[in-house]
């Protein structure tokens, strides 16, 4: 048969903007936990946050690269998975709104990773059951990405998004009267406004239920990269890998 070699489209420069502002997004987060406090917290939570969005990116350029989609319907869930991935980059505020439970945005992080990861796991059973090609080998590899990556992401997300959803839940019902996307107060390694140095109140390095769900995704994608790393050193000696591996389509 003859070869159909992929080509950039505006759709793909359009998904690759977001991730501009995810970097910019990330590195606010980054910046406004730089404290004696916070500084380890800010380093596992931009992991944590970074891992799952390059993983999204990976999965939709390797999907890419193997696989040609030209009709309406794959096109509308792609836009779906384009708001994902933007709920996912505007919920990337500074360390305080991560880490209060009051406020929604590790809510709407974990829960778009979710969403996005459901329809990965569908477009792969779609591969499996009607992908056209050598049938063998994209049944044995879409296989291999069920089970090692996207059933295991989409379980880590949900139960990230459940400590999220059941954490927000609870701090509105123990204050009602709190209005939405209002800062808990926590003098925790901060300054009050106009204070010297007197003014920094001390307190315990903690780690608490607001940052359970972000903890999960940062666990899962350290694990993820070791299974990568697995695979890549274990299948090299493997036989008949024509039949296990749909091959990149790239000149």
């Amino acid at each position: 048969d003859d070869q159909v070699l992929p080509h950039v489209n505006w759709g793909d420069l359009f998904f690759d903007l977001f991730y501009v502002a995810a970097a910019y997004n990330l590195g606010a987060m980054l910046i406004s936990a730089m404290d004696q406090y916070n500084w380890y917290r800010g380093v596992l939570y931009f992991i944590a946050m970074f891992g799952p969005l390059y993983n999204i990116w990976q999965n939709d350029v390797i999907y890419s690269s193997r696989y040609t989609l030209l009709d309406y319907l794959h096109r509308l869930l792609s836009m779906a998975r384009f708001f994902c991935v933007a709920g996912a980059v505007v919920a990337i505020k500074p360390i305080q709104f991560l880490t209060d439970t009051g406020s929604a945005e590790t809510m709407v992080f974990t829960t778009s990773l979710l969403l996005e990861s459901i329809m990965q796991i569908g477009l792969n059973l779609e591969l499996y059951y009607y992908g056209e090609g050598d049938r063998a080998a994209i049944q044995n590899h879409t296989k291999l990405k069920l089970i090692g990556h996207f059933i295991p992401a989409t379980l880590s997300y949900l139960v990230a998004s459940i400590f999220a959803v059941v954490a927000y839940i609870s701090a509105h019902h123990s204050d009602p009267h709190r209005s939405l996307g209002e800062v808990a107060p926590s003098g925790c390694g901060r300054r009050m406004l106009g204070g010297g140095g007197g003014g920094q109140e001390a307190c315990h390095i903690e780690w608490s239920i607001a940052d359970v769900p972000l903890t999960i995704c940062l666990v899962y994608y350290i694990l993820n990269l070791l299974h990568d790393v697995f695979r890549k050193y274990t299948s090299t000696g493997e036989k008949n890998l024509k039949e296990r591996f749909v091959p990149n389509n790239i000149d």
